[in-house]
């Protein structure tokens, strides 16, 4: 269920190896639609072999990027302490997915960065079967990365600056304030003009040849997440680093609810498991600080869900249980 809100939000759902993993087994077509408090329907269609459309109020729109951002929405999922222990392509998608809904220049930048990217890296490898190389053609797709991702830095920069600030202010509440978190942007790129880029391009001519793949650029950028200045992959334990990431999604969600203007929708799967009280309660008390916000949480235990969320400030509680693929309200 938390799936299909996230389809229609963000029009993928919570696997980033590709839409076909939504399917049934056995079948070659999905469709999710949803209505919104003001009226609008959205409509999400998935063919396999055809791809996926979108549609508002029964109109198909012309790209999906045209879409991202009009249903803002977090989600937090028992998988996303992947963002401490995978590799930095992990990290670079969260911090894409959240500035993609707050900033439509940055997404098209995003788009047009990974065409010419993966024709770059394309050609490379071309080069390295013919033994030849095309510097020209080369240039021909520098002169699209660059530009693009002197903007996708920038904007990351720009982030960052105003994110982190908010994010251990988040830290703090749910930890009690007893550690100091911090995070970092690895990066080549220290003036980010397009002198340095072309330097940088020339400097891995060999490398990026020998390897047919692009070897410096915004899709080689990481995050550093510390605590007490050393890695939290490392070093943070399970708690350590479940906080960390709850910090992270919370913090993404007051973000962008300052950016837009307006609450984005929060999607909690299993969230109070392995918490202790103390963290428990903070979550609970952040969720009542935002009564305008419509949460969808899921949770394995009914009463740890309503002995959670028995606290001034949660408007309205609807409850449900889902078993055997039949859904059943439990709310009175």
């Amino acid at each position: 269920m938390l799936e299909a809100v996230h389809f229609l939000a963000l029009t993928r759902g919570f696997q980033p190896q590709g839409d076909k993993y939504a399917l049934q087994q056995g079948e070659q077509y999905f469709m999710v639609e949803g209505e919104l408090n003001s009226g609008e329907t959205f409509k999400v269609s998935y063919l396999e072999g055809k791809g996926k459309k979108i549609f508002q109020d029964h109109v198909p729109l012309t790209s999906l990027a045209e879409h991202i951002g009009r249903i803002p929405v977090v989600c937090v999922l028992p998988a996303d302490t992947d963002l401490i222990r995978e590799g930095g392509q992990t990290r670079r998608r969260f911090l894409d997915a959240l500035i993609s809904q707050y900033d439509p220049a940055y997404l098209s930048a995003l788009i047009k960065y990974e065409k010419a990217l993966k024709l770059r890296n394309a050609a490379l490898l071309s080069f390295l079967k013919s033994n030849r190389r095309d510097e020209e053609q080369l240039q021909v797709y520098e002169a699209v990365l660059i530009p693009n991702g002197i903007q996708i830095h920038t904007a990351r920069k720009a982030f960052l600056d105003a994110f982190i600030p908010v994010f251990i202010n988040m830290y703090s509440i749910l930890s009690g304030g007893k550690e100091n978190p911090a995070i970092e942007l690895q990066s080549p790129f220290a003036q980010n003009d397009r002198g340095e880029w072309e330097k940088l391009f020339l400097y891995y001519r060999e490398k990026d040849g020998a390897s047919a793949r692009t070897q410096v650029g915004t899709h080689r950028e990481d995050l550093d997440f510390l605590l007490n200045g050393i890695p939290v992959k490392l070093f943070g334990s399970q708690g350590q680093q479940k906080t960390f990431v709850l910090a992270l999604k919370l913090a993404n969600f007051t973000f962008l609810k300052a950016q837009k203007q307006t609450s984005p929708l929060l999607l909690l799967d299993d969230i109070f498991d392995k918490l202790d009280a103390d963290r428990v309660k903070a979550i609970s008390l952040f969720l009542a600080g935002h009564p305008d916000t419509q949460v969808w949480i899921t949770d394995t235990h009914a009463n740890r869900l309503s002995d959670a969320l028995s606290i001034p400030g949660v408007n309205t509680l609807h409850q449900y249980s889902v078993f055997q693929g039949k859904v059943t309200s439990l709310s009175t």
